[in-house]
C-alpha cells in the first residue's frame, strides 16, 4: 500500500465513487488508506492548533481537507468509527481543521453575497457539513478551530 494506492483512493473519494459498508470494510486496504487520509488531515489540524504552522501556510490543504471531510460517505464511517471504536479513533484535529476552512469558506460567501454572486445552495451545503462535523466531536473537547 504505497502513495499511488492513497492517490487513487483519494480521487475516488473526490469523484465521490467509494460507499462505505461497516459489514465489509473493517480489515480492508480501503480502512487502512482511509485511515491514512485522515491522519495527514488531523496532523494538518494539529500543526495548525500548535501555531506550528499558520492559517496561510496551510490553504492549499483546503481542497484535500473538503475532499475527505466533506465527502458523505466519509461521514458515515466517522459516525461507525465513534459507535464502534469510540476510545480508539481520534480525528478531532481532523475535525477541526475543517472547521476553520468552514470558516475561511463563510467569510468568502459572505464576501461573494455582498457582490451579488453567491448561490445560495452552497452555503446551506457548507452549514449542513459544518453542523455534522461538529456533531462528531466529544463532549468536552477544546474547540481551539474558533
Amino acid at each position: 500500500m504505497g502513495a499511488e494506492d492513497e492517490r487513487a483512493f483519494f480521487y475516488r473519494l473526490d469523484y465521490e465513487d467509494w460507499t462505505f459498508s461497516p459489514d465489509r470494510f473493517r480489515k480492508t486496504n480501503e480502512e487502512h488508506l482511509l485511515d491514512q487520509i485522515l491522519y495527514k488531515a488531523a496532523l494538518l489540524g494539529n500543526l495548525l492548533k500548535s501555531g506550528s504552522i499558520d492559517a496561510e501556510d496551510i490553504q492549499q490543504a483546503e481542497f484535500f481537507v473538503f475532499t475527505v471531510l466533506g465527502n458523505d460517505q466519509v461521514y458515515e464511517y466517522l459516525k461507525w468509527a465513534q459507535r464502534d471504536v469510540p476510545l480508539g479513533v481520534s480525528f478531532t484535529d481532523a475535525y477541526g481543521i475543517f472547521l476553520h476552512f468552514c470558516k475561511v469558506r463563510a467569510a468568502r460567501a459572505r464576501a461573494r453575497e455582498a457582490a451579488g454572486t453567491l448561490i445560495a445552495p452552497h452555503v446551506d451545503d457548507l452549514k449542513m457539513r459544518e453542523a455534522r462535523i461538529l456533531d462528531l466531536i466529544p463532549n468536552g473537547t477544546t474547540h481551539w478551530w474558533k
